[in-house]
């Protein structure tokens, strides 16, 4: 089963550096000065945000007719267009169907789509997290969990970019995808 941190409200202290490196066999290192800790469905995760293009407030989404499920629509990104994905589906996670209007824009690799999150928490420099490594029946997302050093005992499930890179890849990939990425 999936280990998922609780979603809290959370406030920046201080924390010592500890470990950096990754135990995930993907390689899913520490690549960039900090990580973005972002809820979604009732958890907290964690992604470097060298992944993360910015963080974009919407105000709707426009459908796409015959679009597959995991298209939400498109957004107007300052004259581009930019895909929304359900990222409930993205991340195999049970996500209702809360109104949410906060979006991470992803840039992995070639890839580039948005994503609906609950809120984003923070960004936290890496020398203020101690990571946990990735048990081995977790979700092939989990690079690991990482201790923020956050008041009480904070934890985020670190995502792993190149699996998320791989999901959208072959999301772009598939048969009922292909016209829409």
């Amino acid at each position: 089963m999936t280990r998922l941190a609780p979603a809290d409200p959370v406030q920046a202290t201080p924390r010592p550096r500890e470990a950096r490196a990754s135990s995930h066999a993907s390689g899913a290192a520490a690549v960039g000065a900090s990580l973005c800790l972002f809820s979604l469905a009732g958890a907290v995760f964690a992604l470097d945000v060298s992944c993360i293009g910015e963080v974009v407030q919407i105000d709707r989404i426009v459908p796409v007719p015959m679009a597959p499920s995991t298209v939400l629509g498109l957004v107007n990104l300052r004259g581009v267009p930019l895909e929304i994905l359900d990222p409930g589906l993205l991340l195999d996670l049970p996500v209702a169907g809360a109104a949410r209007s906060t979006v991470l824009v992803l840039n992995l690799g070639s890839i580039t789509a948005g994503v609906l999150v609950d809120r984003v928490e923070q960004v936290v420099a890496w020398e203020r997290i101690r990571q946990l490594p990735r048990a081995d029946d977790d979700h092939p997302m989990v690079a690991g969990l990482v201790e923020t050093g956050l008041v009480g005992t904070h934890l985020a499930t670190l995502l792993d970019p190149a699996w998320i890179a791989a999901r959208l890849e072959a999301m772009r990939m598939s048969k009922t995808h292909a016209d829409t990425i």
